[in-house]
């Protein structure tokens, strides 16, 4: 098996485990449905995952997690979930939204880059904001100190005030 797998593999491995979890059993047409591609695409990506080991799979028929596959899948999962958390709950961002910008980055993101996610919503969490909760905190920030993307001097001034503080 190799570690390294592209979006679109990792994609089929994270609607296997949804699936598995929905409906107990997984068939071609349920992973088509899930990720809106046809079912010949579906059985490629099946046939190549289950020649890397993380899956059982024979045409027509149940398609299960192997056990290397299982973990693989719930680190994909839970990857996707902390992200769309955060983008939701954090960053406030509407949940389709949200869902949307998760999918793409989970599969660049590296395991240091994540932990470092959930200490930074663990320290959001737990930490006093002026005696309010972190969010109203947030949002009041960010109506104190909007940022124009369109203005290169503004971004430039955050890098410049980021690096000062190294």
């Amino acid at each position: 098996m190799t570690l390294e797998m592209s979006s679109n593999q990792e994609d089929y491995l994270e609607s296997i485990y949804k699936i598995i979890h929905q409906k107990e059993a997984v068939r071609v047409k349920d992973i088509a449905e899930d990720l809106g591609v046809r079912n010949p695409s579906v059985t490629s990506a099946l046939q190549t995952l289950s020649r890397e080991g993380l899956i059982n799979y024979e045409p027509y028929g149940v398609i299960t997690l192997t056990e290397t596959g299982r973990r693989r899948a719930f680190m994909i999962y839970q990857k996707h979930c902390v992200i769309q958390d955060f983008f939701e709950h954090v960053l406030g961002i509407d949940s389709d939204e949200a869902a949307r910008q998760a999918c793409l980055m989970e599969h660049g993101m590296n395991d240091h880059i994540f932990k470092r996610v959930i200490q930074l919503m663990r320290l959001l969490f737990d930490t006093d904001h002026s005696g309010m909760p972190w969010q109203e905190f947030f949002t009041r920030y960010c109506e104190g100190h909007d940022v124009d993307l369109a203005d290169p001097d503004a971004v430039q001034q955050f890098i410049r005030h980021g690096s000062d503080q190294d």
